[in-house]
């Protein structure tokens, strides 16, 4: 599951399954046009917390984002994207 939260008052999509995800990543990366540089790494109640400066061809660039994963068994189960 992938949920993105585009802003503080918690508008987003939730997308779930490989082929979604995989499709969310292309249209975004067409769109924006966009590099991810990792700035940090956090561990927190169970989650990966990864701070990243996000540039792009998108309003406001470059901006800070962070990507809050949850592992199970090796894998990504949960990727929510916060602002």
């Amino acid at each position: 599951m992938l949920c993105i939260r585009c802003d503080g008052q918690g508008r987003g999509r939730t997308r779930a399954g490989l082929t979604d995800i995989a499709a969310w990543r292309r249209e975004t990366t067409e769109k924006y046009h966009h590099a991810v540089e990792p700035v940090a790494v956090a561990e927190r109640d169970g989650k990966t917390i990864v701070a990243t400066r996000v540039s792009g061809d998108f309003p406001g660039s470059p901006i800070t984002l962070d990507f809050v994963f949850r592992l199970e068994n090796g894998k990504i189960s949960s990727l929510e994207i916060q602002s």
